[in-house]
């Protein structure tokens, strides 16, 4: 409603206050008297806002800066061609080789926590290829949920978020309920030793950073895969199957049976499946491949296209070297939605030239790190087959 109409009908109340009035109906005078006053106060506050909104409208936009396009954005510390040479040069030749401004430059950026030992931090594009590595060696990389962050620090993160409730109209939102939980990823180190001959470091022709990279990534991977799959969350990431929930208990202690995996793939709420993978061994897939359905077909279907999953029961299947064979006691298989699973990672992995440990076999030793921390958000979202205990 306008203003205009506003007036209009608050010449139509007065009116009508006026013959209630006159006809001595003090109650019906009262009534319309109280629409007066609300109506006359909503006028008021139009006109003053329109007021306000007609001076604004007088005032010029602030004139934007002008961005040159020659104006590149300021690249990292980490990612100038000054810190590249800079490091290159001490991990080739040693950190007393470096000029004054090398020096500097390093110091700039150099990593300071308390268990880093000063550690240099690796140049942007060498960290990314380390990186770009470790998502392709890494199983559950591929499946889970990663994030990156620039500081070393604790997230929270929902397990659960309860259950909505109908609300009625101009009703209140359902509080928290008690069913509510959150999951703390941390930060846990990884580290590793590489080494490398003193003929390939005065080689300038020598691709030390893809060394670099390809070495430390075969290292992280190995250990990455370990904790995501099983590690016990003690200064390390606490593993899938540490956490995830068991869907069948097989019958046996060293035989998979196929109703047992169709037990599996339905222990799992039906909202979970449609992402869902298998992740298992070498040995439960070699077992698994055996098995068929009431139609004589197998269970297990081979990839169609090159680049795509073998299926069972046509949902992908995934190998893990840390996923336990068919034993007694042993998980051997998982199905669910990995991407409940949250890898978090700490961007600046750490390295250090150790030109006098191994300087005697005519080797450079090269300490890095990373920090990183996996969790399985949500528990339910993965089921697990545990075979027998026992024989």
């Amino acid at each position: 409603m306008n203003i205009t109409e506003m007036k209009q009908n608050l010449a139509k109340l007065v009116k009508e206050a006026r013959a209630k009035l006159d006809a001595g109906d003090m109650e019906g005078y009262n009534n319309i008297d109280s629409e007066i006053d609300k109506l006359q106060a909503k006028i008021n506050a139009a006109e003053k806002q329109n007021k306000r909104e007609t001076l604004l409208d007088s005032i010029p936009e602030p004139t934007a800066k002008p961005n040159p396009a020659n104006v590149k954005p300021e690249k990292k510390p980490v990612a100038t061609d000054e810190y590249k040479h800079a490091f290159y040069n001490a991990i080739r030749h040693g950190l007393g080789s470096l000029s004054g401004d090398e020096r500097h430059t390093l110091n700039n950026v150099m990593s300071t926590g308390a268990d880093s030992g000063g550690m240099l931090v690796m140049p942007e594009e060498l960290e990314s290829a380390v990186r770009a590595l470790l998502a392709d060696q890494v199983a559950m990389r591929r499946l889970a949920s990663v994030i990156s962050l620039t500081a070393d620090r604790k997230i929270v993160l929902a397990a659960n978020y309860g259950a909505a409730e109908w609300i009625a109209e101009n009703g209140a939102y359902p509080k928290v309920d008690d069913s509510y939980d959150t999951v703390t990823v941390g930060s846990h180190k990884l580290g590793k030793i590489i080494q490398v001959s003193e003929e390939l470091l005065n080689d300038s022709e020598f691709n030390l950073a893809n060394l670099i990279a390809t070495s430390f990534a075969r290292a992280f991977a190995s250990g990455e895969e370990q904790a995501f799959v099983s590690g016990t969350g003690t200064g390390q990431p606490t593993g899938v199957l540490t956490a995830a929930q068991n869907g069948v208990t097989a019958a046996a202690s060293t035989a998979v049976t196929d109703d047992e995996v169709l037990d599996l793939f339905y222990s799992l709420k039906a909202g979970y499946r449609t992402n869902a993978t298998f992740m298992m061994s070498n040995g439960a897939e070699k077992a698994i491949r055996k098995f068929k359905d009431g139609n004589g077909n197998y269970i297990w279907q081979p990839g169609l296209t090159a680049g795509q999953p073998n299926v069972v029961l046509g949902r992908p299947v995934v190998i893990s070297d840390y996923m336990p064979d068919v034993a007694a006691g042993k998980k051997p298989i998982a199905f669910g939605d990995f991407s409940q699973y949250t890898i978090k990672d700490t961007v600046g992995m750490g390295m250090q030239p150790l030109t006098e440990l191994y300087a005697e076999h005519g080797q450079v030793g090269y300490k890095g790190y990373e920090r990183t921390d996996g969790k399985l958000v949500v528990p339910e979202a993965i089921k697990t087959l545990t075979m027998k205990a026992g024989a």
